[in-house]
């Protein structure tokens, strides 16, 4: 027999204790607190340079879950660019299409670190400003992904 339950908002810490149909109950276990994290990381992005070709400089934070950690190299087509777990990659208008990314912002499974409740309060609630040069706003989509540990 197996216990499952789906928390859909913050719940205190619990003890539960379950009983099959023949009235045979397991020992009582502890729950830990669930914290439910609503909110996503906040993203500005703001615009700099002369022309067609600019500078976007990003400013990620999230106070709540902080920003998730992600290591490694995307394996995306067109690649993509790990900078401090901004991904982020240029492609061409006419190819807009290629720019999107799955769950994972295309990193391999073993290099999705999401951080454990301990690890997060070592965490940064903000990333350092991060700039992309070079972007031809013209001929070119700049697609990003970010995530939180949520």
């Amino acid at each position: 027999m197996r216990y499952t339950r789906t928390f859909t908002t913050t719940t205190p810490a619990q003890k539960i204790k379950v009983r099959d149909t023949a009235n045979n109950a397991s020992p009582e276990k502890d729950i830990p607190a669930i914290s439910i994290d609503t909110q996503p990381p906040v993203v500005t992005i703001a615009e700099s340079g002369t022309g067609a070709t600019k500078t976007l400089t990003f400013t990620i934070s999230d106070s709540a879950s902080k920003i998730w950690k992600a290591t490694g190299t995307p394996s995306t087509t067109p690649a993509s660019t790990n900078i401090q777990s901004l991904i982020y990659k240029k492609v061409p208008k006419a190819d807009a299409n290629i720019a999107l990314y799955d769950e994972n912002c295309g990193l391999p499974l073993a290099s999705t670190n999401y951080a454990s409740v301990t690890d997060t309060a070592a965490l940064p609630a903000a990333l350092p400003a991060l700039p992309i040069t070079g972007v031809n706003l013209n001929t070119e989509v700049l697609s990003y992904c970010i995530q939180d540990n949520a």
